[in-house]
């Protein structure tokens, strides 16, 4: 069996595996500019994890350096078509810092990463919020809210209160066309103000028209107030092999619903 490797050792190259992109970004990345979440050197071939417990393998002490995360802490990109990326496609970016002693004529190996995911302590899988939820200030840097279905089985973050989207927000809906799932939100009450909207597609199947996904469930008796700036009621998104009609009026009268159409 042949292992695939990407070979990074020239500043702007890149290279996908598995659908995961990999590019070699000149810049600092150390501490100082972002805290790293696990860390290893000095000892050539080393292993270890991100944890809050005591070290297991080869990371360093420091809490600073090695702590665990939680997958909002995770930045998210929206692939734009460039760089390896599929337009339209979430990915979730980790950085490697590699500051190797001795420069050019210095070479690292990154052999295997594993990333993985538990459901407590986040808002994937089935989150569920007591209280109202708000996303974004209306002018800040951004922010998202990204329920994500897990692996073949649909998944919801349900909010026992009102959801407000506000302008720099953005909410990142994935469907499965394989499974046949889609993520979305379940809310007491849903107020959009101008907040982008981005879907995406895991799979690559063509699902039949007619097909109908839930992408926010409003529980309250009125409707929802509002439309994503970048999707109008009754306007089409194409995505892989399958276009989606969005109804703010779909599901029992007062959700947001993405049909499947011709």
């Amino acid at each position: 069996m042949t292992t695939a490797t990407v070979d990074l050792t020239v500043a702007g190259t890149g290279g996908t595996i598995n659908g995961a992109v990999f590019t070699n970004q000149s810049g600092n990345a150390g501490t100082g500019i972002f805290n790293t979440f696990a860390q290893l050197q000095h000892n050539g071939i080393e292993q270890g994890y991100n944890s809050d417990a005591a070290p297991q393998f080869d990371e360093k002490t420091s809490h600073q350096h090695n702590h665990s995360i939680l997958l909002a802490d995770v930045p998210i990109f929206v692939g734009d078509g460039t760089g390896g990326t599929v337009e339209g496609v979430v990915y979730r970016e980790f950085r490697f810092d590699a500051n190797e002693v001795g420069g050019a004529g210095r070479l690292l190996s990154l052999d295997k990463l594993e990333i993985w995911q538990e459901e407590s302590g986040s808002l994937t899988g089935l989150g569920r919020i007591s209280g109202q939820v708000t996303i974004g200030t209306g002018n800040g840097a951004g922010a998202s809210l990204v329920p994500e279905p897990a692996f073949n089985r649909s998944t919801a973050i349900l909010i026992r209160r009102k959801l407000i989207l506000n302008a720099d927000a953005t909410y990142t809906c994935t469907v499965n066309s394989k499974f046949m799932i889609a993520s979305k939100v379940v809310a007491k009450g849903v107020i959009i103000h101008g907040a982008q909207f981005y879907l995406s597609d895991t799979g690559t199947a063509t699902i039949a028209p007619g097909t109908v996904f839930t992408a926010i469930s409003n529980s309250a008796a009125t409707p929802i107030a509002g439309t994503f700036s970048n999707l109008a009621d009754g306007s089409t998104v194409t995505v892989g092999n399958n276009t989606f009609q969005v109804n703010y009026e779909g599901g029992d009268g007062n959700d947001m619903t993405l049909t499947v159409v011709p």
